[in-house]
């Protein structure tokens, strides 16, 4: 179970593992071969998992079959592409909703990894997580990874990972000039200043700049840049958006 805030790429650590492990066309068989299939959690219908899973497998069937023989063709499907590991993205789009949702997502949850013998991953936020972790049959079934956000390089730590994450991030801009994102402190302070350390967010914040930057020909990133570009951070966002 990665478990992480909103932003913090949990879904882009799922789409690299998949890319890494690709499904192929599998010619001459009639069915593709599937290694890792990734999923959201569907956010309405008792059988939406399951029907989902179908759907994405392209296997749907021409009549409207009963709930259980629903999860029993969902489940033979993943057998016949090769699956061998099962990611279920954005489980929190159900799991902190209404009781209702939140019963049919912990059941369907329970169902797979009870029929299915084969690596489960579960994508989680912390109110998620702690849904999850109330259900003592979920609970020994899915060890926590924690995605932690990225360190101030002013902390005790150094801030090595942010650092790393920040010079990936200027070698990915087009910009003619370098600005020293990991190497000037003043500029990686007032990213983190902005961004909490959420992923997310300082991708956004940093692609902002570069558009500031470009468009101003200055081609370069500063710490002034950083502090005056106009961007709103996702949390600030929520918070705003929660007060109306």
């Amino acid at each position: 179970m990665l478990l992480g805030e909103s932003a913090m790429g949990k879904s882009a650590i799922f789409k690299e593992f998949e890319s890494d492990h690709p499904a192929c066309d599998n010619i001459g068989e009639d069915m593709a071969h599937v290694p890792v299939f990734r999923m959201q959690f569907p956010e309405t219908g008792s059988d939406g998992i399951y029907s989902e899973i179908i759907r994405k497998l392209n296997s749907e069937p021409v009549t409207a079959p009963s709930s259980s023989k629903l999860r029993s063709l969902a489940l033979k499907i993943l057998d016949r592409v090769g699956n061998r590991v099962l990611i279920i993205d954005e489980i929190a789009n159900v799991i902190t909703k209404d009781l209702n949702r939140q019963t049919i997502a912990m059941n369907a949850t329970k169902f797979i990894t009870n029929e299915m013998e084969r690596p489960i991953v579960l994508g989680v936020t912390p109110d998620a997580f702690r849904v999850v972790n109330k259900d003592k049959h979920l609970k020994t079934r899915f060890e926590p990874i924690f995605l932690p956000r990225f360190k101030d390089v002013t902390g005790d730590n150094g801030g090595n990972d942010y650092r790393e994450f920040l010079f990936g991030l200027e070698m990915a801009l087009p910009l003619r000039k370098p600005s020293g994102l990991a190497t000037d402190a003043d500029t990686a302070h007032e990213i983190m200043l902005r961004t909490h350390g959420i992923t997310g967010d300082i991708v956004k914040l940093v692609v902002a700049c570069a558009r500031h930057v470009i468009t101003s020909e200055e081609e370069c990133i500063t710490a002034e840049t950083v502090k005056n570009v106009v961007w709103m951070d996702a949390e600030t966002f929520r918070k705003n958006f929660d007060a109306l």
